[in-house]
């Protein structure tokens, strides 16, 4: 048995393959309800949206430029990236 927080009912079954097992009225149990694990989760979305990437190449260009106020540097730079992403959809 391994506990996570206030999941003290959590098998693990791999490293990351888990089934929760939850009591409801006393007498039934919800069983191999599955789900992976939340870091390898968070890991996928940022791969997929290239979330590293994006923060890589703003700090770069804070460092770079260092500019006077960087919050405003990083949305007029996030702000870039939705209108280049608008109009390359476009293009399509």
């Amino acid at each position: 048995m391994c506990y996570y927080g206030p999941h003290r009912n959590l098998q693990v079954m791999s490293n990351t393959e888990k089934v929760l097992i939850t009591e409801t009225d006393g007498s039934t149990a919800l069983k191999n309800a599955t789900f992976t694990d939340p870091y390898e989760n968070a890991v996928r979305y940022m791969e997929k949206h290239n979330i590293l990437q994006m923060f890589q190449e703003i700090a770069e260009k804070l460092v770079f430029d260092r500019p006077r106020d960087p919050l405003q540097a990083m949305l007029e730079q996030v702000q870039r990236k939705i209108k280049d992403r608008e109009e390359s959809r476009k293009s399509e």
